[in-house]
């Protein structure tokens, strides 16, 4: 496995280097310690680091030493009178977090800006930050890691690239549907539901709170007892009578097109004493009909955007289908 190349926006190293948000300390130790990730980010960031500790520093100043109120010192921010000792000190700090070659610092080229003033005809998106999604762009990141919640959900919205917080990242890496190839674009396909999947993480399961994967019986593989939160999901195969699509539909889109929500699910599987009583109401909703999807590939899988029935096939079309796909399966098992 390719190891995961992830831009991380400024905001992300000023947690860690001002001790603010633990996930974003612990996300940039990890980074720094695992092989299996790499670090990218842009020179704008350290020009933005370097800044805001000098003008952390020019604030520290005007409390201690001219005892200003803090409403003064907000009007003074910008007004930075500092000596060159604690100016290079500043840059200082700075170089010394970039030290550890992980992560790349990327020197934009015309190319970055060419690609950000796009993206502006695109989206709306600050100059600041249109900067960084572009340079994570063209150095092909998995994931663009902020705690900008406003730029993660323009982001993903617009669906350029896989962005998230810190705290979450382990999650969305853990929840392989959850990624993307911005270049995907969604697709129809249509076919009949043959087999639906059921075990580890189908139906209504649980998640671990830390790293997003299914727990058994309240345990994480990694996390030992921990508290968990509910998740909805299906896993199916739908066959056209020549290939075969694995499908995902999410929590969201079974609440969208099957008029069953998170809360009836619980209250079926509480009522029922057994969760999988969830799959088999999903089962009969789905198994031996013929729909109509469009959705994008997702890593070998196909995650739906929505799923409609096609009244047009006939029970008969629908039989001949499936016994094809039984003749598939057979032959396969015989090989």
């Amino acid at each position: 496995m390719k190891p995961l190349k992830f831009y991380i926006d400024t905001v992300v190293f000023l947690d860690f280097l001002e001790g603010r948000k633990e996930k974003s300390i612990q996300f940039i130790t990890n980074l720094l310690d695992d092989d299996d990730w790499i670090g990218y980010t842009s020179w704008f960031t350290l020009l933005e680091l370097i800044e805001n500790k000098q003008v952390m520093m020019h604030m520290m100043k005007l409390a201690l030493d001219e005892h200003l109120t803090l409403n003064e010192i907000v009007r003074k921010r910008e007004q930075r009178r500092l000596s060159e000792e604690p100016l290079k000190y500043a840059v200082d700090v700075v170089d010394r977090l970039f030290k550890n070659n992980k992560i790349n610092i990327d020197t934009p080229k015309e190319n970055v800006f060419s690609r950000a003033k796009q993206l502006q005809s695109k989206i709306n998106i600050s100059a600041k930050d249109v900067i960084h999604v572009a340079t994570a762009l063209e150095n092909k990141c998995d994931f663009f890691i902020t705690g900008d919640t406003d730029l993660i959900n323009t982001l993903k919205e617009s669906r350029i690239i896989n962005a998230t917080t810190p705290d979450k990242i382990n999650k969305v890496i853990n929840d392989e549907c959850s990624l993307y190839d911005p270049k995907s674009k969604p697709e129809e396909l249509r076919g009949i539901v043959v087999e639906i999947l059921r075990g580890y993480g189908c139906g209504l399961h649980r998640r671990c709170n830390e790293c997003g994967k299914p727990t058994d019986k309240g345990a994480c593989t990694e996390h030992g007892k921990v508290e968990a939160y509910y998740e909805l999901c299906v896993q199916m195969t739908l066959y056209d009578g020549i290939m075969e699509y694995k499908l995902y539909l999410d929590k969201d889109k079974i609440e969208q097109f099957f008029d069953v929500t998170l809360d009836n699910a619980k209250k079926m599987a509480t009522e029922a004493l057994d969760q999988e009583v969830v799959l088999d109401f999903l089962e009969r909703k789905l198994k031996s009909k013929y729909f109509v999807v469009k959705a994008i590939d997702k890593m070998d899988q196909w995650y739906v955007l929505s799923i409609k029935h096609d009244s047009e096939i006939t029970n008969k079309e629908i039989v001949k289908i499936h016994e094809k796909w039984l003749e598939l399966i057979n032959t396969t098992s015989q090989v």
